[in-house]
Formats: structure tokens, sequence, C-alpha cells
């Protein structure tokens, strides 16, 4: 990074964040951005955020673990166990040298335009305006992207859970829908009203992130029966099962799983205005829960792998995860216990998604990307109110996709792991 920054750009690069002359330490991009500056004059958002409660949110947000637990499936039917444990670690070596870049560039300018910023100083100056434009947009669309993907994930697994313990209850997509629905209007108000709760929150869902790690691992592990070692790091399925006639395209579908597990490390970034000491605490945030991260996630691969008990049996459930711990606890309502610690920890993550996506969108718009209205902040509130219901509302007429051709939501969802990894 120091080859790249002579010491005269790197004190521009540094001073902007903290320019009395910008808006919340934004710059303009390019010519033509437009920064409503007299609704907003010296009005900021609040620094709520210590430390402890940005590396949790940061921590609780990837909830890879999590991640790799509940999306089984996907993966088993492109590449098999040998694309998630070996894939795993390709995407593991990927997002600790993205994460340490973005650490280094947070350290110097914690801004919560993050990449788009820091992207207009790095670019060559002739492309410069372009490629901050594509950067930005592709950032927040990945954004968008990566709620629908948090919210919709969440809502079928709260759908699953009830299915399994009410036989008489049918499934139905639309169902999935209005819960998406409720959930993005209830933490939406969450954000809006009580946002100075979000950092206890994370906090808390931290905690229960790695409680239920311990809870997982030790029942997971006290069944008998167990798969063997040649099953867990050499199989794969026939690249026919998904379609594909060539099994190296199928091995890299099945990397989608564990990608999304770490899509998003820059969350934490775009909250940086509002975190206290940010130019220290954002960057170890940021690094120091993904090297954690990936600790557990590929722990939990092995430990899943080895204690899944009977294959098909998961592979056919609606919800693997649940008939794996139902197999392994040998209950139910055990298994639905566990499972709703996973719910409880998902709410988290989506309740911190809106946060960090709404940040992203006011940043945007206060740079000219997004219409200034979005860029307003609440005097009331002292949060981004209009920056936080766009990504709110664009999200919910998108899960109306999910009534008709599920195909077309799960496609958009898959964008947040191509323009954010």
């Amino acid at each position: 990074m120091n080859n790249q920054i002579d010491e005269g750009s790197k004190e521009t690069f540094v001073a902007v964040a903290e320019s009395p002359t910008s808006v919340g330490g934004a710059v303009n991009a390019y010519p033509g951005a437009r920064t409503d500056q007299t609704r907003n004059v010296g009005l900021r958002v609040r620094r709520l955020f210590s430390f402890t409660q940005i590396f949790f949110f940061a921590l609780t947000f990837m909830s890879s673990w999590e991640v790799m637990a509940l999306n089984l499936q996907a993966v088993f039917y492109n590449g098999g166990p040998n694309a998630l444990v070996w894939g795993a670690l390709v995407v593991i070596s990927g997002a600790l040298a993205q994460s340490a870049s973005l650490a280094e560039l947070s350290s110097l300018q914690p801004i919560a335009g993050a990449q788009y910023h820091w992207t207009h100083f790095l670019a060559p100056q002739s492309q410069r305006r372009f490629i901050t434009w594509m950067q930005g947009w592709i950032t927040w669309f990945g954004w968008v992207s990566l709620l629908a993907g948090v919210a919709n994930t969440t809502c079928y697994m709260l759908q699953s859970l009830v299915a399994v313990n009410y036989e008489t209850y049918s499934p139905e997509r639309w169902h999935v829908t209005l819960l998406i629905f409720a959930l993005l209007i209830l933490q939406g108000l969450i954000n809006m009203y009580t946002f100075f709760l979000i950092p206890w929150i994370e906090v808390v869902a931290g905690v229960l992130h790695i409680v239920m790690f311990i809870i997982f691992v030790s029942a997971l592990l006290a069944t008998a029966s167990k798969h063997t070692a040649d099953f867990v790091f050499t199989s794969r399925v026939p690249s026919s099962s998904s379609g594909w006639n060539n099994y190296f395209v199928s091995w890299n579908i099945g990397l989608l799983t564990p990608t999304w597990g770490f899509v998003g490390f820059d969350g934490a970034v775009h909250m940086s205005e509002e975190v206290r000491s940010a130019r220290l605490a954002v960057p170890r945030a940021m690094f120091w829960t993904i090297a954690l991260n990936s600790v557990l996630a590929w722990a939990i691969i092995l430990v899943i792998l080895f204690s899944m008990g009977d294959l098909d049996a998961a592979l056919n459930a609606p919800f693997p995860i649940i008939e794996i711990c139902t197999q392994a606890v040998g209950s139910v309502r055990a298994a639905t216990a566990m499972v709703c610690g996973l719910l409880v920890i998902s709410l988290a993550v989506n309740l911190s998604s809106i946060a960090s996506a709404s940040r992203l969108t006011w940043a945007w718009a206060r740079d000219g990307g997004l219409p200034s209205y979005f860029a307003h902040i609440s005097p009331r509130h002292r949060v981004p109110v209009r920056s936080i219901w766009l990504p709110v509302v664009i999200v919910m007429c998108l899960a109306c996709l999910n009534i008709g051709n599920y195909a077309a939501f799960g496609a958009f969802i898959a964008l947040s792991s191509f323009s954010l990894f």
C-alpha cells in the first residue's frame, strides 16, 4: 500500500475523512454530484460503537459457521463434501487477504462510503470517475442483494421450524414473502427509532454466536455413527446430479456456499462514522472477526460432515440442518431449540444488514450516486431514516418474485457473492 500512495497523497487521503467542509466526511466522487448541505449543516450521526461493540457487530454479521450449517444442500449437489472442505479453505484465504487490504485502507480513511471513496483516490486519474461510479453501484447493489439473502434465509428457517413441529402446516412460498415483509418493517423501525440499542443487541448476539457453536459441536460429536475421512475429504457427487457435465464447473458452483459465508466483511467499515476511535477499532474488528470466523467455519464443516448421520434423509429434508440435529440428539424438540438459537443470530444479522446497507445508501446519496433526498439525517433520530427505508422497500418488492419465480429471486440473492467477495 505504501508503494502506491506517496506521502502527500496519503495526507490528502486521510484528511478527507476529517474535513469540516465535507458532509459527514464525504467528498464528491465526480462532477455533477450534488449533496444537500443546507438541510443538514452540522448534523452528524452519533458515534455509539465502542471497539467491543463493533467487534461483535462484525463477528455476528459474518456468522460464517452458521452459513455453512444452514446451506448444505446446494453444495452437496454441486461438488459434494470435497467442494465444501477444500473450497472453504480457498474462500478463507481470499477473505483474509481482502479483509487485510480493506483494514489497511479503513485505518487511513474510515468512512461510510468505503470502497468507492478509496477507489477514487487509488484509481488512475484519467479513469477515476468511471471506476468510482462503477464501484459505488456494484457495492450498493451487492448490499441490497445481501440484505435480501439474509432476510430470505431467516424467514425460510422460521417456516421450516414451523413445518417440522406442526405436521398440519403446508408451507407456501408466499408465506415466506409475507414473513420477509414483517421482518423488514419491524427491523426497519428498530433501526429508525431505537438504533442506540443495536450495538448492545449485537454484543449479545456475538456471545450467542460462540455459545451456539460450542453446543452444536458438542451435540454432533456425541453421535455414535461417524462418516469416514474418505467421505469428508475426497468424496464428490457426479457432476450430472447438478445438471453440469463438467465436474470442475460443478465444483466451482459449489463454492457459492462457503463464499456466501464470507460476504459482507466490509459491513463494519460502513458503520465507521458511528464508531469511536474508528481508525483503530474498525480495521482491527474487520480483520480479527474474519480470522475467528474462519476457524469456526472450517471446524463446523468438519464436525457436520463427520457426524451428519443418514445422508439421504438430511438432503431430502426441507432444511437439512434440522434433520441432522434431530438425528444427533434424537429429539425434534431439542433439534428445534438448537436451530432456534441460529434463528436468533440470523435475526441479529438481518438487523445489522439493514444498518450497514442504510449507511452505504446514505453515503452514496450524499456523494451524488443516488438522489440527495436519501442523504438526509433525521434531526430527531440522528440516523439516515430515508436511507434505511430505501433498501428495505427494494427488498420487499423483490421478495414478491419469490411467489411466482423463486429462481429469479435466488439469482438476485447470488449477486452478493459476486459483487462483494
